[in-house]
Order: structure tokens, then sequence, then C-alpha cells
């Protein structure tokens, strides 16, 4: 096996997890979700173990990671309940290290584009699935496809528009299929009836337009989508704005309501250091259903690890937004590398306004946001060796 073997292998599997990442079905052990995507990104960190260590995450990244992991271990001290906080913990490890690590060893900027075609591919099959089973149904909302939540349909489609708004930015890259590919997941964003995917595509596509320097071009965009809109609920869905504005108590956006109050209410208990992970949960009797997240990933860190271990998180944000403003000005004089990094960027930025008002770390979602943190990185590394590569090369 020569050197470049694990490599090539590795670069395959992280266009095969992300791809998986659009598969909802999970097994559950404890409060751990284990899902085909996290089968195949263990696998790819074994495989992988010889360029995971020549290619750390960067020092900023890993110091905010490590100090946030700590703080949550430390909140074991205090928490009432040790076991509820192991499923979590797990999770977090791995969305927030090992899928960020494992992405960012991609090895060119050709595996990094098949990663993001291929996502775009399998969220288009699943969209086309979706319009063929509303089509015999006879219902084009509300649509439940397999095992598909709204929210999780929602954010498979509503993430992959910045992806897609990214790769039309550049020249000869067949705009009519990625015309179409943009118009499909729209339409089945506005299916799913998930409004906070439907927030989160439209600050995912600002802020990728914003980081190609094409911000002027998000009023097409918007318009594309309000006309999908409208021939939507003309043609398609009568009556559907009534159920995207139910507010009743009976409705998921009133539950959110009462979620975040309760929320609060936990966090001025233990402002300072948290509950502890895995604390958090809620009976909503008044619709039969309880929860374990307040629908908001900023509440929900606040009321396990606290104001302490929120600072840690943002500064993992920071580092992450740092990354996308410098890619930026790194690939200023390569639009190719600067539209494959915006659109990571905004479709990681797609997913945390979304889980502002949704449940934060689900399988498959969870391990596509962070692996979009280490793809970006990769460019910058890839940029780097590059760079190192010329100056090294002898003179002819």
């Amino acid at each position: 096996m020569t050197n470049s073997t694990p490599r090539r292998l590795g670069d395959g599997l992280l266009v095969s997890v992300l791809v998986l990442t659009t598969i909802s079905f999970s097994w559950k052990f404890g409060g751990f979700h284990l899902g085909v995507a996290e089968i195949f990104l263990a696998l790819a960190a074994v495989v992988l173990v010889p360029v995971l260590i020549k290619n750390p995450l960067p020092a900023g990244y890993l110091a905010f990671a490590y100090l946030y992991f700590t703080w949550c271990v430390t909140s074991q001290f205090w928490t009432e309940d040790n076991r509820a906080s192991l499923g979590p913990m797990i999770q977090y490890i791995q969305f927030i290290l090992i899928a960020t690590l494992v992405f960012s060893t991609a090895s060119s900027e050709q595996s990094v584009a098949r990663c993001l075609r291929g996502y775009i591919a399998a969220s288009c099959l699943l969209a086309t699935a979706v319009v063929i089973y509303a089509a015999k149904s006879g219902s084009f909302s509300y649509v439940y496809f397999l095992d598909y939540q709204k929210n999780l349909l929602g954010a498979i489609v509503g993430n992959s528009i910045p992806l897609i708004v990214a790769l039309m930015t550049l020249p000869r890259n067949r705009p009519w299929l990625l015309r179409a590919a943009l118009v499909l997941n729209i339409c089945v964003l506005f299916m799913s009836t998930s409004r906070g995917s439907m927030i989160g595509a439209v600050v995912g596509t600002v802020i990728t337009l914003a980081l190609c320097n094409q911000l002027r071009r998000s009023v097409q965009i918007l318009a594309t989508g309000a006309v999908v809109f409208f021939l939507y609920i003309t043609y398609l869905a009568p009556g559907y704005t009534q159920g995207l504005t139910d507010f009743s108590r009976e409705s998921s956006a009133y539950s959110r309501i009462v979620i975040f109050k309760d929320a609060i209410e936990q966090i001025r208990d233990n402002f300072f250091l948290g509950s502890g992970i895995g604390s958090y949960h809620i009976e909503l009797p008044h619709i039969g259903f309880s929860q374990d997240d307040p629908s908001n990933l900023f509440l929900l860190t606040m009321v396990e690890v606290g104001v302490i271990g929120t600072f840690f998180f943002v500064g993992i944000l920071g580092a992450i937004a740092s990354r996308a403003l410098r890619n930026r000005e790194l690939f200023r004089a390569d639009p190719a590398k600067r539209a494959l990094s915006a659109g990571l960027a905004g479709a990681f930025a797609s997913h945390l306004a979304h889980i502002q008002m949704d449940v934060s770390w689900v399988r498959g979602a969870g391990t596509f946001m962070f692996a979009c943190v280490g793809l970006m990185f990769a460019l910058a590394r890839l940029a780097t060796d590059d760079g190192r590569n010329e100056r090294s090369s002898p003179a002819v």
C-alpha cells in the first residue's frame, strides 16, 4: 500500500459520509443516536489516522474546543444525572471535534468540490423523491416522507441551497442544471413547512454571496424563491400560509415560546455553571410531548454549561467565522476556492440559524454542519501547502 492510498481512500470516504448525512435512519443507544453517516465517519477516522497526525486542526479552534470539552467534563461534578450526560457528550465530541478533524484532511480542492457536488446530488435525489411521493399522495404541504420529520427534511434541502448558490457564482459550471437544482430544493423546502430551515437558507445564502463579494446577487436568488413560493401556494398548496402562520396554543410555534421561557428560568437558576450536560427536559402536556432540548442552541448551551461554557462555545464559532473571512482574502485571486469556502461557510451558517428554532444536535445534520467547517479549514491548509511547494521547488 502506497502512502497515497489512505488519502485516496479517505477522500472517497469523505464524499460518502457527507452524502450519507442525508439519510434519516439511525439507531439509539441510551441517549446517543448513531446514524449511517456516523458509522462511516468512524471508519474514515480509522483510515485517516496517518493523515490526522500530520494535519491537526488550527490552534485557535482546537484551543476553544478543548476548553469547551474540559468544561463539559467538569460539569459532571454538579449535574444530577451523570448517565444522561454520556450520550450528548459523545455527540458533541463527534460533531465538533471528530467530524471537523476528519473533513479537514481533504487532499485537494477537487475532493472538496466533489463533497459539495455529492451532497447537492443527494439533496436533489431526496427532493425529487419527495415531489413524486407528494404527487402520488395528492398533498404538497406538510409532507412526511419515510422517516424524514419536517425539520430534518427542511435542513437537508435548505442547507444545500448555499452550496448551490456558491457554485452558481462560477462561470462554465452548468448554470441550467444548478438553477434547476435551486428551484427543486426551494420548492421542497416550502413543502417541509420548516420555518427554521427557511430562515436558515436565507441567512446561509446571504452569507455565501457576501463572502463571494456578490451580495447584490442575493436579490436575484430571493426573487427566485419568491416566484417559486407564489407558484407553489397558487397551484400546489392553496391555504398553505394558514398553517405556516399558525401560532395557536396547539402549534409547534407556540410550544417554542413555552420552551424558551422554561429554559430561561433554568438559566437563571444556574447562570454561571449551568446544570450539566444532558440535564434539560421539559414536559408539554397540552400537546402530549416532551423534549430534551429547548429548540435553541444557545439556550441549550447556557442551560447545560452556563455562561462560562457558552463563552468557550462562542469562541469555537468565532474561530470558524474568522477562518471564513480570512479565506475570502486568501482566495481573492482564486474564484473557485473562494466560492467553495463561501458555500461551506454559508451552509454552516444555514444550519446554525436553523437550530436557533429547532432541536440542535441531530445526527446527520450535526455531522454535516461541522464537516463544512473541516472542509473550509482544508481549503486554507491546501493553499498553504501549495505555497510551500512552490517555494521549495528548484528554479529551472
